[in-house]
């Protein structure tokens, strides 16, 4: 073997080292971009048109250490209901919600499990009444974040909150 064979050996092992070891995509001055995205629709025997539910939550986190982020949330729902009615007219709700949040990450690779407490601001629109209700939701959770890549991963959260109107 030759001299540029094995320097080529050599140079082939060190970049795939380097391209398949995990990083630390929860690093100082990194982002998070997350959200989710709900639809759902409901049919009912009696009713010509169905219930309908659609949900968007995006959100941004900012690292302030490799540990600690914090973040903006916003939650946008619409909900139309086919099976409840006020004087003949369907009902249902336009919300409207931002909040902040923090989250202490532990765990190593590619798996970073995180505490996280936050809350939300909403206003919500009930339909056909135009009744506006303004509510505070005070949250904590755990989670976990799992990169596949170091720009994209799952995340997972289960929360607790009360809702104060």
């Amino acid at each position: 073997m030759t001299i540029y064979r094995i320097i080529i050996t050599i140079t082939i092992i060190a970049a795939l080292s380097i391209t398949l070891s995990p990083q630390n995509p929860t690093g100082k001055g990194e982002y998070a971009i997350s959200g989710g995205l709900s639809w759902s629709s409901e049919s009912f025997k009696d009713e010509p048109q169905p219930s309908v539910q659609f949900q968007l939550t995006p959100a941004v986190h900012y690292f302030l250490s490799q540990r600690w982020a914090v973040g903006l949330s916003l939650n946008y729902q619409y909900s139309r209901y086919a099976d409840y009615k006020i004087d003949g007219k369907r009902t249902g709700l336009n919300s409207f919600g931002i909040g902040p949040s923090v989250r202490y990450y532990f765990g190593k690779n590619r798996f970073f499990p995180y505490l996280a407490a936050g809350c939300h601001f909403t206003g919500t629109t009930y339909v056909p009444s135009r009744t506006r209700v303004n509510s505070t939701e005070y949250f904590a959770g755990i989670g976990f974040d799992y990169y596949f890549t170091y720009h994209l991963g799952i995340e997972v959260q289960l929360n607790v909150s009360t809702i104060d109107n």
